[in-house]
């Protein structure tokens, strides 16, 4: 496992824990959250892993290919280094380190941040203690972004927070016959009232009533919106993934040759499209929502980073 400047991994240690991706493009957006990451805490070890073990493989592979790590020079070495979140935590506590501060970077409370809490409560449960060394540790797991601990209008808000963190996206996007729509992930169960409630705070704290979020699973979907915009004098729409990377998968759904990608479906009612292919993480004021969780988490529980 590499970590950052060659600082002992019994010190405290702030662990980004990302779903993945494969793209090389999307890197970006996981590399600024650390490099802020980094950059607010110079004197602690922060480390990364990903949730799934399928893109974590992909890197290891790619990781012996001379001729792939020639041709892509700008991906760092740490990502190639990949593990699965619990396989570094393992390490870390095998290793003694005193303190895990866990930060999510994910949208929101869903399935990946339900099944990372699970792996940190197994580690207490199965592992607390032997792998420590005998001595006594703290894994501690942050928020993620549209996290809702208090009411919608409150600037303590998750879903407030980080519409204020997207000023600069309205500024562009701005126009009274140009609507902006978020791509959210969505889930399969449908269960996605945290976009229909994002959609209410970003109109509200952003002042601009065209803005839309739809999810490419579940509702509200984009064809939701385009029966939405029929009421509207909306000529230009522009596109924008509300993930934190974008993906190759991302790029396709939005914007792809298929008749089913969103820019089709949009093109086809004759609107005006502007993709744009820039996940979350690539936006240094939503980067610097975690560096805020971080913070507030490790004062929570008396740790202390540097």
């Amino acid at each position: 496992m590499v970590l950052d400047k060659g600082y002992s991994l019994k010190n405290n240690v702030i662990l980004l824990v990302f779903f993945g991706t494969s793209h090389v493009r999307a890197l970006t957006g996981i590399i600024n959250v650390k490099n802020t990451v980094a950059a607010a805490y110079p004197k602690t070890s922060v480390c990364i892993a990903f949730t799934s073990k399928i893109i974590c493989n992909l890197w290891q592979q790619r990781s012996v290919d001379e001729v792939y790590r020639a041709g892509n020079p700008g991906v760092p070495d740490y990502i190639y280094d990949i593990k699965h979140s619990s396989d570094v935590i393992s390490e870390l506590l095998i290793a003694g380190c005193r303190s895990i501060i866990v930060q999510p970077v994910f949208m929101h409370a869903g399935r990946e941040y339900r099944d990372l809490v699970c792996c940190l409560e197994s580690f207490y449960v199965s592992e607390f203690g032997g792998l420590s060394n005998g001595k006594e540790v703290q894994i501690v797991a942050g928020r993620p972004l549209l996290s809702t601990l208090s009411s919608i209008g409150s600037e303590e808000n998750g879903l407030y927070r980080a519409a204020t963190a997207l000023v600069e996206d309205v500024k562009e996007a701005a126009g009274t016959d140009t609507a902006l729509i978020y791509c959210g992930h969505g889930n399969k169960d449908g269960k996605n009232e945290v976009y229909a409630a994002f959609q209410q705070t970003l109109r509200m704290v952003l002042k601009y009533k065209n803005i839309y979020v739809a999810t490419l699973s579940g509702n509200p979907s984009i064809s939701d919106v385009i029966v939405d915009l029929k009421d509207k004098e909306i000529s230009t729409i522009q596109l924008r993934p509300l993930m934190i990377v974008a993906g190759i998968h991302v790029v396709k759904e939005l914007a792809g040759d298929d008749a089913t990608s969103w820019q089709k479906q949009l093109e086809q009612e004759d609107y005006r499209v502007k993709p744009v292919f820039k996940g979350l993480g690539e936006n240094s004021s939503v980067a610097g929502i975690f560096v805020e969780r971080i913070a507030a988490l490790a004062t929570r529980k008396g740790i202390t980073l540097e």
